[in-house]
């Protein structure tokens, strides 16, 4: 099997787009991939249909991950399965509503069950092809620390502008939002959240 893999393939190291390239290739699973963003900025939206129709010749499917910016007519008249799978919380975001209004999806994965109820009740043409999968990564990224996070967003051009103490979340339950404020009150969290901006030199 090759997949045309198209994505947000800029970062080094981290991103989904990175760990799933890494767990594709673990599989030996055959790889095309377009970085969409980096694309739209140099080249026209007719310039980049070219570009994915060509390499859909050589690939069994398309994945199309995120999406944001990109017209349903870029996909239209492709004949191999095309997967969806929208990244970021459809109910916060709709920069890809336009694509989810087409009918140019064999499959669509959806960032959490809230996104899913949007997708059956404004995009019902979908509800019978769209299913859930929740964002991971592996267990060398989920045991970094903040020093870690840092020096990463340093060396892929990113300058830190403020970090803050993010919510405190557990994926097990044990009734533990009886403790969750005491944690807080004692000042610790379970994750941070990163500001960040490209590095301009």
């Amino acid at each position: 099997m090759k997949i045309l893999y198209i994505g947000v393939h800029s970062h080094d190291g981290w991103g989904a787009e990175y760990w799933l390239t890494q767990a594709f290739s673990d599989l030996q699973i055959g790889l095309e991939t377009i970085d969409y963003r980096k694309e739209l900025k140099i080249k026209s939206d007719l310039e980049l249909k070219e570009i994915i129709h060509n390499k859909c010749e050589d690939c069994d499917l398309v994945f199309l991950q995120r999406g944001d910016q990109l017209s349903p007519n870029i996909f239209y008249n492709i004949t191999i399965p095309i997967i969806f799978w929208s990244t970021e919380p459809l109910q916060l975001k709709t920069d890809v509503d336009t694509l989810l209004q087409s009918d140019i999806f064999t499959w669509v994965f959806v960032h959490s069950y809230s996104c899913l109820e949007r997708i059956n009740g404004e995009f019902s043409h979908l509800s019978a092809k769209t299913s859930v999968m929740h964002n991971a990564a592996p267990r060398e990224i989920i045991n970094f620390n903040k020093q870690s996070w840092i020096k990463l967003f340093i060396k892929n051009g990113y300058r830190i502008i403020d970090i803050k103490k993010g919510p405190i979340t557990s994926g097990y339950g044990l009734n533990f939002n009886r403790i969750r404020y005491f944690f807080r009150y004692i000042g610790l969290t379970s994750e941070h959240i990163y500001y960040i901006k490209v590095n301009d030199g």
